[in-house]
C-alpha cells in the first residue's frame, strides 16, 4: 500500500467535460514523463506486471487462446483475430527497437486515463497524475499513449 498527502480543492473526470481538461491532462503525464526522463537507474525499479507490454509474449498468448477456444467464441470473432493476424508481423516493433537501443528505456506510468489526473476544482488545471502501481522500469514513452 501507499499513502500520500491528501489534496484538498481537487478533482478528477471520467469523462472529459472540454477539450481543456484533456489539454490538461496531457501536461500532467508530460510533466510526470519530463521529472522522470533522468531518472538514474530504472532498472532498479520493480517491474510490477511482468509482460505488460511485451507484444511477442501476448501475441503467443493470444494464439493460444485461439486454438484452445475454450469458451467456443472463435465462430463469433474471425474478423477480429484476422485483424490482428493480419497485423502480426508489425506487433513486435516497439519491442525489437527497444531491445536494439533503439529507443531510449525510460521509466513509464502505462495507466495514462483522463481518471488518473487531479485537477484543481476552481481552476480546472491539472495537479498532478495519481496511481502509481503500474510505474514501470525499461518502458518507451509510446507504451504510455493510446489509452
Amino acid at each position: 500500500w501507499r499513502m500520500f498527502n491528501y489534496i484538498p480543492n481537487s478533482t478528477c473526470f471520467a469523462i472529459a467535460p472540454n477539450g481543456g481538461i484533456l489539454t490538461e491532462a496531457g501536461k500532467a503525464f508530460g510533466r510526470f514523463h519530463r521529472f522522470l526522463s533522468d531518472y538514474p537507474n530504472p532498472s532498479e525499479l520493480h517491474e510490477t506486471i511482468p509482460d505488460f507490454h511485451n507484444t511477442p509474449v501476448r501475441l503467443q498468448t493470444f494464439r493460444k487462446a485461439v486454438s484452445e477456444n475454450k469458451v467456443q467464441r472463435l465462430s463469433s470473432i474471425k474478423e477480429e483475430v484476422l485483424f490482428v493476424e493480419n497485423r502480426a508481423s508489425s506487433l513486435n516493433r516497439i519491442v525489437n527497437m527497444l531491445e536494439q537501443g533503439q529507443l531510449p528505456k525510460r521509466v513509464t506510468h502505462n495507466d495514462t486515463k483522463l481518471e488518473n489526473v487531479l485537477f484543481n476544482e476552481g481552476t480546472s488545471k491539472a495537479i498532478c497524475a495519481i496511481d502509481y502501481d503500474t510505474i514501470m522500469p525499461n518502458g518507451t514513452l509510446l507504451y504510455d499513449f493510446g489509452d
